[in-house]
């Protein structure tokens, strides 16, 4: 499917159409975002998410103005009429007549079908997905130039990462159903296929990478970008991501020995 050719938005007019269509039916008026968010799919294959919801919002704001305009002047077109506001006029799901009485466009004027408060609800629900977009957008420009950790002997000795993979599952920091495969990964500086389950607590791991990293720098040095590294490559028991922000704390776990002698094998 392309949607040039099948759901086109090459014209203001085109645009203007496709969000007034959002007042279709009851279901799209009570429910904006969910009209708005099949409409870009429709779409996505032509336009950003973001220029789409822009774009969106940027037109119902003038469509809510030409409207604004209309009711100023009784629910008739105004004098000094634009296309723009014909189009709202014109509009069946807008300003129409009652269905339930018979030959009602011969005898009675044009009626509002929508409340006022439809465009500022169409509007605050496109302003949703333009926040819920840009916050998605942010969360992925934190994302880790690099995805793991290199460890420096890697290419040289890497039986020393098989014998810390074991151990670590002997002491019970590392799921024991963690293949070998997924762990090398890790020290690998490679992408991160499936993170590591860490069935310690979050402050022995904190110590593990600490010592890995600054301590006794045995991988390769990731500046300030380690604490994104390290929820990249694992994750806690219950399957989700680490807070960041919280891993790093500077708390000596009662584990510290268990886990520097862990370490040595990677000398």
């Amino acid at each position: 499917m392309n949607s040039t050719y099948n759901y086109p938005l090459s014209t203001d007019y085109m645009w203007f159409k496709m969000i007034l269509e959002s007042f279709k039916d009851q279901t799209s008026r009570d429910n904006p975002v969910e009209y708005f968010m099949h409409q870009f799919s429709l779409r996505k294959d032509v336009f950003s998410s973001t220029f789409f919801f822009s774009r969106s919002k940027e037109r119902a704001v003038s469509l809510q103005k030409a409207f604004e305009q209309i009711l100023s002047n009784n629910n008739n077109l105004p004098d000094f009429s634009s296309s723009i506001i014909d189009q709202v006029y014109k509009c069946e799901f807008v300003f129409g007549y009652d269905p339930s009485v018979e030959f009602a466009i011969l005898t009675e004027e044009k009626r509002l079908l929508i409340k006022e408060s439809d465009f500022d609800n169409m509007i605050s629900a496109i302003d949703s997905l333009i926040l819920k977009n840009s916050t998605v957008k942010s969360v992925k420009s934190k994302k880790p130039n690099q995805s793991s950790f290199r460890y420096k002997k890697y290419d040289t000795a890497p039986l020393k990462i098989n014998k810390l993979y074991k151990e670590l599952k002997r002491k019970n920091f590392i799921h024991p159903d963690t293949k070998l495969v997924n762990f090398k990964k890790v020290f690998s500086g490679g992408e991160i296929i499936k993170p590591i389950i860490w069935i310690g607590n979050m402050t022995e791991l904190g110590y593990f990478i600490k010592q890995l990293h600054n301590e006794l720098k045995y991988v390769e040095d990731l500046i300030y970008q380690k604490w994104l590294v390290t929820i990249n490559c694992f994750i806690s028991k219950d399957e989700t991501q680490f807070d960041r922000t919280k891993i790093g704390v500077q708390i000596m776990p009662a584990s510290s020995r268990i886990i520097d002698s862990l370490l040595e094998v990677l000398k």
